[in-house]
């Protein structure tokens, strides 16, 4: 009996490596990505790329063990929630006062430490943001909300 449940796992194994979730890797800078809709520095993009671009862009760095299942569709799972909290790739949908909301809801997460998420940063230790660009992610949402507001 040990036996034939062994096999059925072994072979229900098997049979979900055919499966593929669709992969997230499509163009990340894209023309209705944030950098169109407010100002971010170098410093700043480059701090969201590395920290944040894996599950809030259209273009996700899989790692190797993304292509074994059940993994691959709970990594998908990941990126898809983060999408659809908001997506740097695609800022064209949200209105003033939702990007306004978004910078907030961006310092907010990024000064509480809720993103990345630390089963991300199991892996991703480099994606842990610093407290200097904790900081500089922290002026930067609160100076474009300032001007996003300015006549």
């Amino acid at each position: 009996m040990k036996k034939k449940l062994l096999l059925g796992f072994m072979l229900s194994l098997l049979c979900v490596q055919l499966v593929r979730p669709t992969m997230n890797t499509g163009m990340a800078d894209t023309k209705v990505d944030i950098t169109h809709y407010v100002q971010v520095p170098d410093t700043i993009l480059n701090i969201l790329k590395r920290c944040c671009y894996d599950c809030h862009s259209n273009n996700t760095v899989y790692p190797w063990y993304s292509h074994v299942n059940p993994i691959g569709f709970w990594l998908n799972k990941h990126v898809e929630e983060g999408k659809a909290v908001f997506n740097f790739s695609d800022f064209s949908g949200y209105s003033k006062p939702q990007i306004m909301a978004l910078l907030q809801r961006i310092g907010k997460a990024t000064a509480d430490k809720t993103v990345p998420l630390k089963s991300y940063l199991l892996i991703h230790k480099d994606a842990a943001p610093t407290e200097k660009e904790i900081q500089a992610i922290l002026r930067w949402t609160a100076i474009e909300r300032q001007r996003l507001t300015a006549p």
